[in-house]
């Protein structure tokens, strides 16, 4: 199998998940599960590899979160009855339950890892020119295609591209 990214040892061939295996992340991103279509949920920040949970503290509350997270975005997917109220929970950046929860797992993250832990909302819009879905502000970009920015205010990334 050829690698996409050929300096990246660690690949999972199970699932075709690059692992991180960089000797010291500057920073990491956390975005909900989307059953396939984004296969990383933890990620480094430098590499975009994925981080094992296995390497995280058991007390933060990673899996619970992202199985709330798939089922409401398998809801806005395939379901007709609950499509509008599940895109209105992943849509609701600032109060919604699943990202308040998300937002609580970041700050673990954060805690734990004592790096920058970047909280990726959910966008219908991704394009370059998108904006914080918190505080409205252009943000920095990552250097990568997804996500294409961060907020160092609001501790989120956004956007995609081109």
């Amino acid at each position: 199998m050829d690698n996409p990214r050929p300096n990246s040892k660690k690949t999972l061939e199970v699932n075709k998940v690059r692992l991180c295996d960089c000797k010291k992340s500057s920073y990491y991103f956390l975005q909900g599960r989307a059953l396939g279509i984004y296969d990383n949920e933890l990620n480094c920040g430098d590499c975009l590899g994925q981080i094992s949970y296995s390497k995280l503290s058991i007390d933060i509350e990673i899996e619970n979160w992202q199985r709330h997270h798939g089922k409401t975005y398998l809801n806005y997917l395939e379901s007709d009855f609950f499509e509008e109220k599940a895109l209105k929970e992943l849509k609701n950046h600032d109060k919604g339950i699943l990202n308040k929860e998300g937002q609580k797992v970041r700050r673990q993250l954060a805690t734990y890892l004592k790096k920058p832990v970047y909280y990726m909302y959910f966008a219908t819009d991704e394009s370059p020119d998108s904006l914080c879905p918190i505080c409205k502000t252009k943000g920095k970009l990552t250097g990568h295609g997804r996500p294409y920015k961060i907020c160092k205010k609001c501790d989120s990334a956004f956007g995609a591209g081109e």
